[in-house]
């Protein structure tokens, strides 16, 4: 089935870029609203609410006629608010099931160093001044969990937020997860049985770190497969702002091989009631069995 992606962030963050490179990958027909507005109307549209609303519009209509052919829809738009996001996710699950947020996160300075750059330099695009910046910058709210929203995050900014940032996999094959177990020697949980997975490095997105970490953690390409977001795990934890781990799913009919690195000396495939599954791990698959 189709699948409609939600570029959401505020203006600088690079929606547009990363609109196009996902545009490539899913073979998707993006709409940056701020392009087609720019063509129809000029940099300083006379009414720029009926501009957009009638733009809009018309992009829906056309995204509706595509996902019914089964082609993939990108709306590359920024939707900044709460309640906007609310009413696109309910229009667009009425075209489809299938409906994936892309959530870019970037500091607030390079953003506005984007934008101004741009303004000046690009006489193509949007007029958009330091003032108009800072006071469209009060309507942005970034998304959260209670949005209960299928999201993909990209950091996109030159300043990495205080978070520690995680990938995880659930690996599943005829029922059965995949688990590896730490080494005795470890200086992090010795001993421990998991699920494969590690940090996400600064200039990487989370789909980037899946593949690098079960290449390097279990031997496994995934370059081909296509991994499910199914949700995340958060904690405060020590001096971060906090503890962020986003899980995918990959399912396969047959046993991968599996290559482990030097950093596990075991792995095997659990049944989802095996003791060495702690409640974090448990937590994962009730996600994976969610989604």
């Amino acid at each position: 089935m189709a699948t409609i992606h939600l570029m959401h962030g505020f203006m600088g963050f690079g929606k547009t870029t990363l609109a196009k490179e996902l545009s490539k990958k899913y073979n998707a027909k993006c709409f940056t609203i701020d392009h087609i507005m720019l063509e129809k109307y000029g940099r300083t549209p006379k009414d720029f609410m009926a501009a957009f609303q009638k733009t809009d519009e018309e992009i829906w209509q056309e995204t509706a006629k595509l996902i019914a052919s089964g082609q993939d829809v990108i709306l590359d738009y920024g939707f900044w608010d709460k309640d906007t996001r609310k009413k696109v996710q309910e229009r667009a699950l009425k075209l489809t099931s299938h409906v994936l947020w892309h959530q870019l996160i970037c500091d607030i300075d390079t953003a506005k160093r984007r934008v101004l750059k741009r303004t000046q330099e690009n006489p193509d695009e949007l007029f958009i001044d330091e003032n108009c910046f800072n006071d469209r910058l009060k309507r942005y709210a970034p998304i959260t969990d209670d949005e209960h929203l299928n999201v993909e995050k990209h950091f996109t900014g030159e300043v990495m937020p205080k978070n520690v940032l995680c990938v995880g996999a659930l690996i599943v094959c005829q029922g059965k997860y995949l688990i590896v177990k730490r080494t005795d020697t470890d200086d992090f949980l010795p001993g421990m049985w998991e699920f494969p997975g590690g940090n996400v490095e600064p200039t990487e997105t989370i789909p980037q770190a899946l593949v690098r970490e079960l290449k390097e953690e279990i031997g496994l390409d995934i370059t081909h497969e296509n991994p499910e977001p199914i949700g995340f795990y958060e904690e405060p934890m020590g001096e971060a702002d906090r503890y962020l781990q986003i899980n995918y799913r990959l399912t396969f009919s047959a046993r991968p091989n599996i290559v482990l690195s030097a950093e596990h000396v075991a792995y095997d495939w659990a049944d989802a009631d095996d003791p060495r599954l702690d409640a974090f791990l448990r937590y994962i698959i009730q996600q994976g069995q969610k989604a």
